[in-house]
C-alpha cells in the first residue's frame, strides 16, 4: 500500500496556521502609556492616563519563515506541485508560521500620593499560536512513501495555540534620579488551549513479504492536549471567569548611566496556566507493523477480518482519550536596550525635569528574545527617536530577525491637550506587496493623558 495525501491538506498545513510579538517600536516610547506593558520599569512623565475602552491598544502580528505566499501562488507558469517540491528543499523543521493578536478592553493609571509611584491596571485579550513546519510529514504527504527504508520523523509535528484574557496591575517606582523599576502581576484566564509538542517516533516503509509494502510505526509517542474546546458554548463568559487560570509577572527597569546614556530591560509573561476544566487529551504510543489491506467490503462473511484488524490496531497503538489536568507555560519574552540621547534641551518643556525626552534625539539598539517550544527566537533592532514638536514624536527602526533583513518600522504619537493617538507599523517595505512579505505587524490606540 502506498500513502499519498491530497494536496489541499498540504496547503492547509502551510498557510492556515497560527509570530513572535516583538513590540520593538513601543519599547522605550515613553510618551505612550502602553509602553508600560513592554517595560513596567519605563520612565513615566505624566500623572494619570485613561485608555479609551476597546480602542486604547489593538495589535496584530503575522509571520512565516522559509517562504512567502508569493513563492507558492505566483502566476509564473510553474505547476503548484513543482513549487511545493522546490519549497520543501528550501525549508527545514525549524521554520514556523505564527500569529499574535491583542486587544485592550481597558487600561488606566495614576500617580500615588508618593510622586515616585505610578500604578496602572487593565484587562486585555490575546490570541497566540505557532506551528513549526512539519517537513517530514509534508514530504510524506506530497511524495508518498515510495522511498523504501526512509524514516519520516514524527517529531516534526509541533504546535500550540491559545486564547486568553489577562487581568493585570503594576507599579512603577522611581528609586532615584538614575533608577526606575517596575513590576506587573497578571491573572490569566484561558478560553481555549491546544498543545502538541515533544512528539516522537518514525514512520518507515520497507519491502514486505505478504504485500509489496511493509509499513511500520516505530516508537510512536504522539499527544494532543486541549482545554476549553469540548464545551465552547460560553466563550465570552470565560474572559470574565475561567476554571483554567494561571499567574504571571512582568519585571522591568531603566537605569541612567550618565547624562545621555541609558539602559532598559524587561522580562514579560513569566508565568503559567493550570488547565482543569473542559479538558480532552489524546495520546498514541507504541509500535505498529502493517502490510496493507485486503480489498474486502464489509459483509457478514468477512466482518471477522475487519474486526481482527481493528483489534490489532487498538492493541498495538491504543488511542488514549483522557481528562487529565495539565499545565502550560507562557511564551516568556526578554527585552534589553542601550540608548544615547543628544540635542539641545527645550527650556519650555512641560514634562518633568527628569524626563529623558528633554533631549529631542535618541539612537539605540534593542535586543529581543521570546522562548518558543523548539528554540528561542531572536531579533536585533537599531532605532532613532525624534521629538519634532511638543505634539508630535516619531520613532524609526531597522530590525534583523528570522523573517528578513530589510525590516524597517515606523511609529508616531500625537498629543493635543489631553488627547493621545499613536500608531506603529512594522516592515513597511512589505506593504508594497503583501504576498511577498513574511512578516507584518501593526498597533494603534488612543488615550487621555493628564500631565
Amino acid at each position: 500500500m502506498k500513502i499519498k495525501l491530497n494536496n489541499f491538506l498540504i496547503l492547509f498545513l502551510c498557510i492556515n496556521t497560527v509570530t513572535a510579538q516583538n513590540k520593538k517600536i513601543l519599547f522605550g516610547f515613553d510618551e505612550i502609556p502602553q509602553s508600560l506593558m513592554v517595560n513596567p520599569g519605563t520612565n513615566i512623565n505624566y500623572n494619570r492616563h485613561i485608555g479609551i475602552p476597546l480602542l486604547s491598544g489593538a495589535y496584530i502580528h503575522a509571520g512565516l519563515t522559509g517562504f512567502s505566499i508569493a513563492d507558492l501562488f505566483a502566476n509564473d507558469g510553474i505547476d503548484i506541485n513543482s513549487k511545493l517540491r522546490n519549497l520543501l528543499e528550501q525549508t527545514n523543521r525549524n521554520d514556523y508560521y505564527t500569529v499574535n493578536q491583542q486587544l485592550e478592553l481597558f487600561n488606566f493609571g495614576f500617580r500615588l500620593k508618593n510622586p515616585r509611584d505610578y500604578v496602572s491596571f487593565g484587562f486585555y485579550q490575546e490570541f497566540d499560536g505557532i506551528i513549526y513546519h512539519p517537513k517530514d510529514i509534508v514530504t510524506l504527504a506530497l511524495e508518498g512513501n515510495q522511498e523504501i527504508g526512509r524514516a519520516f520523523n514524527l517529531e516534526d509535528l509541533s504546535f500550540k495555540a491559545s486564547l486568553i484574557g489577562v487581568y493585570h496591575i503594576g507599579i512603577n517606582r522611581k528609586i532615584n534620579r538614575k533608577l526606575t523599576v517596575g513590576v506587573r502581576g497578571k491573572i490569566y484566564l484561558s478560553v481555549f488551549n491546544t498543545t502538541s509538542v515533544n512528539n516522537s517516533g518514525v514512520f518507515i516503509t520497507e519491502t514486505g513479504e505478504n504485500n509489496f509494502y511493509n509499513l511500520q510505526l516505530v516508537d510512536a509517542n504522539l499527544s494532543l492536549r486541549t482545554s476549553g474546546i469540548v464545551n465552547n458554548n460560553a466563550v465570552f463568559s470565560k474572559f470574565l471567569f475561567s476554571g483554567n487560570m494561571g499567574l504571571g509577572v512582568d519585571l522591568g527597569l531603566t537605569y541612567k548611566l550618565e547624562e545621555g546614556l541609558e539602559i532598559s530591560a524587561s522580562i514579560l509573561d513569566l508565568g503559567f496556566i493550570r488547565h482543569r476544566k473542559d479538558i480532552r487529551n489524546y495520546g498514541v504510543k507504541g509500535n505498529q507493523m502493517f502490510e496493507g489491506l485486503n480489498l474486502l467490503f464489509p459483509t457478514e462473511e468477512n466482518n471477522e477480518y475487519w474486526q481482527s484488524l481493528e483489534d490489532e490496531f487498538e492493541e498495538d497503538l491504543p488511542l488514549d482519550t483522557l481528562n487529565v489536568k495539565y499545565t502550560t507555560t507562557r511564551s516568556t519574552k526578554l527585552n534589553g536596550s542601550f540608548a544615547y540621547r543628544f540635542g539641545k534641551k527645550n527650556k519650555n518643556d512641560c514634562l518633568r525635569s527628569e524626563s529623558k525626552n528633554k533631549l529631542p534625539n535618541e539612537i539605540g539598539i534593542q535586543l529581543y528574545t521570546i522562548l518558543r517550544p523548539r528554540r528561542p527566537q531572536f531579533a536585533t533592532t537599531l532605532y532613532y527617536y525624534r521629538r519634532l514638536t511638543e505634539q508630535l514624536r516619531i520613532k524609526t527602526t531597522y530590525t534583523v530577525d528570522d523573517y528578513n533583513f530589510t525590516n524597517i518600522g515606523f511609529g508616531l504619537t500625537t498629543h493635543f491637550k489631553k488627547y493621545n493617538f499613536y500608531v506603529t507599523a512594522d516592515n513597511l517595505l512589505g506593504y508594497v506587496d503583501l504576498s511577498k512579505s513574511k512578516n507584518q505587524a501593526v498597533q494603534f490606540g488612543m488615550n487621555l493623558i493628564f500631565e
